[in-house]
């Protein structure tokens, strides 16, 4: 039954299950915006869940477990430029290799370091309007970089970089070292991702509990068309999906629940035929580039 108490929940819960796809569009809209792409965002985020759960769990510190996450993720970011830039491997091919390895890391971690993780952590307590602080650092962090990107002398360049890098590099902008610099940005918010799950939403690791939110992520980008002020609002569009079914699940039992953790993806489906053919991203995206 839909009254307020349910909407009011639904409302409320959209916030915190947005959170972790706004931290990953972020980054990844400015890594794109580089001309680089990181298919990797689900590795990645799994390996921030973990390593920030466990990192929280050993210093008593849920900020020292987010600091961790991050700084793991950024590892993670930088094996990725390396690859992409220095050795031209196809985007693709990396990107799909990092998300094997960030869910395996997470995995022989989760059952190597069982016994130390397995009581959890009390996620950050509820602030205003009942959520935590880390969905309005999610808000605060796509906001910077809307502003960044379009209103800064930094987002040129960014932006340059991932348009025509030839000519970028003839203004005299390190193109490369760009790349790496938002590359290495994307993993740390991929990081933020992982963490927010763990530590902001669920206070607990398990296996798969990422569940597609990394591809969710790439999505947000492409709907918001590269820009971080609209993937603020796609992403709140797939919080509400997953909000929305979770509510369900409690208060109308007699629907599947198969069918309800199956909202989110029929909303991308749906997306993806109506959006992507009319998607036009950065002109440099996936294509290598060397001087001379």
């Amino acid at each position: 039954m839909v009254d307020i108490s349910f909407l009011v929940g639904v409302g409320s819960a959209t916030f915190i299950m947005a959170t972790p796809v706004l931290f990953a569009a972020t980054g990844e809209i400015i890594g794109q915006r580089s001309g680089v792409m990181n298919l990797g965002i689900e590795g990645m985020m799994a390996t921030g869940a973990f390593v920030g759960l466990l990192a929280a769990i050993m210093s008593n510190s849920l900020w020292l477990g987010v600091a961790s996450a991050i700084l793991f993720t950024i590892i993670l970011s930088t094996f990725l430029a390396f690859m992409t830039l220095r050795l031209r491997v196809n985007q693709i091919i990396a990107g799909l290799l990092l998300v094997m390895l960030g869910e395996g890391i997470s995995y022989f971690g989760n059952r190597t370091f069982h016994l130390t993780i397995q009581a959890g952590v009390k996620p950050f307590a509820p602030l205003l309007f009942n959520q935590n602080i880390l969905v309005y650092l999610a808000l605060i962090v796509a906001l910077i970089a809307g502003i960044v990107l379009f209103k800064t002398s930094v987002g040129l360049k960014v932006r340059a970089v991932g348009e025509n890098p030839r000519a970028a590099d003839s203004a005299g902008i390190e193109v490369n070292r760009t790349k790496l610099l938002c590359v290495t940005f994307g993993g740390a918010m991929a990081g933020l991702a992982g963490a927010s799950l763990t530590l902001g939403l669920i206070g607990h690791f398990g296996e798969g509990m990422v569940a597609g939110r990394g591809w969710i992520a790439i999505i947000v980008v492409i709907l918001s068309k590269w820009n971080p002020f609209i993937a603020i609002a796609s992403s709140l569009l797939f919080g509400f999906a997953y909000a929305l079914g979770a509510r369900l699940m409690i208060t109308d039992p007699s629907i599947p629940y198969h069918f309800l953790l199956m909202l989110p993806y029929f909303l991308a489906l749906i997306l993806v035929i109506l959006v992507f053919r009319r998607a036009k991203g950065p002109a440099a995206l996936l294509k290598p580039y060397t001087r001379g």
